[in-house]
């Protein structure tokens, strides 16, 4: 279970695992593709980080075919957390 947290909170422990937390809206990966949409058709919105350290975006925060693919704070809050352990770094 992730608990709740605020968007500020999770950029703020993103910055500091060296993390940058991105929100946009989830866009198909392949020229001319285009956003993802619901059943509607509104776009979904989702977030994805960077890694300054290494200079590339994290996996699981994007797939081949989509980027933005954290759809949840939980996710993104779980996603933070994996990368702090993987690189040594304590997680509270």
């Amino acid at each position: 279970m992730y608990p709740n947290y605020y968007e500020s909170a999770l950029r703020r422990r993103a910055k500091n695992v060296g993390l940058l937390l991105e929100q946009g809206y989830q866009r198909y990966m392949h020229t001319g593709w285009g956003y993802v949409t619901d059943e509607r058709g509104e776009r979904i919105k989702g977030y994805q980080l960077f890694d300054r350290d290494t200079g590339r975006y994290v996996s699981g925060s994007y797939d081949e075919i989509r980027s933005h693919c954290l759809t949840t704070l939980g996710e993104v809050w779980g996603m933070i957390r994996c990368v702090a352990e993987d690189k040594g770094i304590v997680w509270y």
